[in-house]
């Protein structure tokens, strides 16, 4: 189902919305019903669809359907590509329904070990982190909350001087740290569902996954959450 917004007086649906917005380089509604892949709404910017393991798909979502992952080896590799390196900023957007947060959870990785430039990966127990360049980037020990639906947004801007690591909740800036070691080019591949080298495991439900290769402006963040029905 898409949610419908005004944009200049104009009726626009959510979908519609994330893909009109320069940067982006995939989308995953995680909205499937069948088989065994993930597909990638913006087609003309390369395929980069993922091949999901063990995660259920078709679950109640906040919105439609979402691909629940039970805390245990359940994830979606989605093979690299040039597409997917983001030396020049970044923004990683998701719908989560955590069921136990204060356990050891991973949202995604891109690259197994954070030491090495490039690799990045999203994990929290319950406070949310992103980590990059052996840095532990942890939002002000902002906690995931409990079985809620919330959309988060995490950008990087390496030229953004102080507070160029952002994060948004629901649309609303949470908190920011400042780290100007960028993001080089790897080739490894983007696992969905895990983090800390695939040690931690999701427990939970993601939808509307999003990724750009630069920081999107707050107001961009605050309007996708506005069209998921979460913030005024």
């Amino acid at each position: 189902m898409n949610l419908l917004g005004l944009i200049g007086g104009e009726s626009v649906s959510l979908s519609s919305y994330i893909l009109s917005l320069s940067g982006l380089v995939a989308y995953y509604p995680l909205n499937e019903s069948t088989g065994n892949a993930i597909n990638n709404a913006p087609a003309t910017i390369g395929t980069n669809d993922g091949v999901v393991s063990g995660a259920t798909q078709n679950q109640s979502g906040f919105r439609g359907s979402a691909y629940s992952f039970d805390g245990s080896n359940d994830r979606i590799t989605v093979t690299d590509s040039d597409t997917l390196d983001t030396p020049n900023g970044i923004s990683i957007g998701f719908l989560l329904f955590a069921n136990n947060p204060s356990g050891s959870n991973g949202i995604m990785q891109k690259g197994s070990n954070v030491v090495t430039a490039g690799h990045w990966d999203i994990p929290f127990n319950p406070g949310i982190n992103f980590r990059f360049a052996n840095a532990n980037h942890l939002f002000g020990g902002y906690n995931i909350p409990t079985q809620t639906w919330e959309h988060y947004m995490i950008t990087y801007d390496p030229t953004g001087g102080t507070g160029n690591v952002k994060l948004y909740v629901n649309g609303v800036k949470k908190t920011d740290v400042t780290d100007a070691s960028g993001l080089p080019a790897t080739t490894q591949d983007l696992i969905i569902g895990e983090s800390v080298n695939q040690t931690f495991d999701l427990n939970g439900k993601l939808q509307h996954i999003t990724l750009f290769n630069r920081a999107i402006t707050q107001a961009e963040a605050l309007r996708i959450a506005q069209l998921f029905g979460l913030s005024n």
